[in-house]
């Protein structure tokens, strides 16, 4: 089985412009703020327990630690704009939290899809191909004019947030998948929670479930399965779980395959993580430490 991966962002905030698919395209999650403005090239996005069709200049929103994907059509015309922000330099640079708040909208709202107006939306573009200029430019103080520039296209982008009031109609099959989702999102933490029960909880027969479910998400279900489990494993780790508490309350039944797993995801080994993340004398020891 292919294993979702931890994507990895080294700078403070940055935006790219591609026009095809760079490598796998992976289900992936990231301690970043990200956001998309696909251009053409795709039809759907996983945002966690949804599929959400998508349009073009549709701007998507993935809040930090968010499992998302974007469903292409043409990898060869895969054209979007990708900013990546750490959620520690909006803090550290906005004076009020408008911008962080905005944010957390998306995740209190469940709304990641924002559809702009064509003049908001070439406003966001102008502001955009600004900072671009700005980036290959060899001009006086560059770094100062980039942040500021940035901060500007994240000010606008919180403005359209809480602005936004779209709502997309959905398909009957629509509903399907994202019944799906939802059922395992209830239920992903169980140790029994697999293809068997999932196609009986949703009542649909397993082959008509993987077929809906390979056609929205370009994923096998277990692949889904795995990746909602190493997130939640993430989060119990940070908040003091041990290593063998955080795999069995995320639902994984076999501790050497998890600590395997998690190491395919993030990078490193849970006990690694958790070093890295916590002080010690906040972590709960584990048997096999």
């Amino acid at each position: 089985m292919d294993q979702p991966v931890k994507a990895t962002i080294l700078s403070q905030y940055a935006i790219a412009h591609n026009h095809r698919r760079l490598g796998k395209n992976e289900i992936h999650f990231h301690d970043e703020f990200e956001i998309f403005i696909v251009i053409n090239g795709a039809d759907y996005c996983l945002i966690d327990d949804e599929v959400i069709k998508i349009e073009p200049y549709d701007i998507i929103l993935f809040y930090s630690n968010q499992i998302h994907k974007i469903v292409e059509n043409d990898p060869e015309r895969y054209e979007r704009y990708i900013l990546t922000v750490k959620p520690e330099f909006l803090y550290a640079n906005q004076a009020d939290n408008e911008i962080t708040n905005a944010f957390y909208t998306i995740k209190l709202l469940n709304k990641n899809v924002i559809k702009p107006t064509p003049e908001q939306r070439d406003h966001l573009l102008q502001l955009i191909s600004a900072y671009m200029d700005t980036l290959y430019s060899t001009c006086y103080g560059k770094a100062t004019l980039l942040k500021l520039k940035f901060m500007e296209i994240m000010v606008y982008l919180s403005r359209l947030i809480n602005a936004s009031t779209s709502t997309a109609a959905t398909s009957a099959e629509d509903e399907k998948i994202n019944r799906i989702l939802s059922y395992i999102n209830e239920h992903f933490t169980e140790f029994d929670c697999n293809l068997e029960t999932i196609s009986r909880g949703c009542n649909l027969c397993k082959n008509y479930l993987c077929a809906i479910f390979k056609k929205y998400t370009a994923l096998t279900v277990g692949r889904y399965l795995i990746s909602k489990r190493i997130v939640y494993a993430k989060k119990l780790l940070l908040e003091g779980y041990n290593v063998t508490e955080s795999a069995e309350k995320a639902g994984f039944i076999d501790y050497s395959n998890f600590i395997r797993v998690f190491k395919q995801h993030v990078g490193t080994t849970p006990k690694q993580y958790q070093r890295a993340n916590i002080p010690s004398q906040n972590r709960k020891p584990s048997v096999f430490e």
